[in-house]
């Protein structure tokens, strides 16, 4: 079975590459790599760009050694029948203390398939595109989505450790757990340093040096892309507003979704009206 985005535009060999991956009976589900269709629009959307490259490009490649990917991105996941069988009815009934929730299913989903002592693999053969959010409010409501998705997950994976520790390779463990410790993490250090003063001292400095970090990062990002996806080139000087939102981001979006787990919407997509 084969997931995808309503606006998604596939490679004309994205199936093959997907499917050619469930030669080896270990692996549960499969997924690919997944670029940005509208990646010139704006300045948003040539940042979300960057991101999926990195994303796909490094993060899941790194996941792909151990191939065990924490989250097959629902856009592109191709999954054995069995197996979605299997769990079919977990993902259904899925809640927050008894609320439905019916965002991060991609995730949910590959982690599930990963206690069942299965494999999870990106193959970047298969490639589609999806479209970015072009305007503010729903880059907000996309991201505030998957940051409830992925906090949910380390709450999950706390809760169920050794059970994870059992199943899991060691480093996969890991990568459930620190990434999220640290979101939840990074608005208590934003608070401190206000109180503390050193925001007011050193601020400034540290943005200056984390905009050029960023626009480096793009140039080098461009240098890359013209081999390999022209169509994804950026403009790297944007790329260095990308490092000013992830602040914003990481401190302000945490901070909702911890309060917002129970809403489980989509949020860009229109809202469901099942009730539990």
């Amino acid at each position: 079975m084969i997931c995808i985005d309503s606006d998604c535009i596939f490679d004309r060999r994205a199936i093959a590459e997907l499917t050619a991956c469930f030669v080896d009976e270990t692996i549960g589900a499969v997924g690919g790599r997944v670029g940005i269709s509208n990646a010139r629009e704006n300045v948003l959307t040539q940042c979300q760009t960057v991101v999926y490259y990195y994303s796909f490009q490094i993060m899941k490649m790194l996941q792909n050694w151990t191939r065990n990917v924490i989250c097959i991105s629902g856009c592109l996941f191709a999954v054995r029948r069995e197996h979605f069988e299997a769990i079919e009815e977990q993902v259904k009934h899925r809640n927050w203390f008894g609320v439905g929730v019916r965002d991060g299913e991609d995730r949910y989903m590959t982690h599930l398939l990963l206690l069942k002592g299965l494999k999870t693999y990106i193959n970047i053969s298969a490639q589609c595109w999806t479209a970015a959010p072009n305007n503010f409010r729903q880059l907000f409501m996309q991201q505030l989505r998957w940051r409830r998705s992925g906090l949910r997950d380390l709450f999950w994976t706390v809760r169920k450790f050794w059970t994870n520790l059992e199943v899991l390779h060691p480093l996969t463990v890991v990568n459930l757990l620190i990434p999220g410790a640290l979101q939840v993490l990074w608005p208590a250090m934003c608070i401190y340093g206000l109180a503390s003063g050193w925001l007011a001292e050193n601020l400034l400095r540290d943005m200056q040096l984390y905009f050029g970090l960023w626009v480096v990062i793009g140039l080098l990002y461009n240098l890359y892309v013209r081999w390999h996806n022209p169509e994804q080139k950026v403009n790297p000087l944007i790329i260095g507003a990308l490092g000013m939102w992830f602040i914003a981001d990481s401190f302000l979006i945490t901070l909702v979704a911890l309060c917002t787990f129970d809403v489980g919407e989509w949020g860009t997509r229109g809202t469901s009206s099942r009730k539990v």
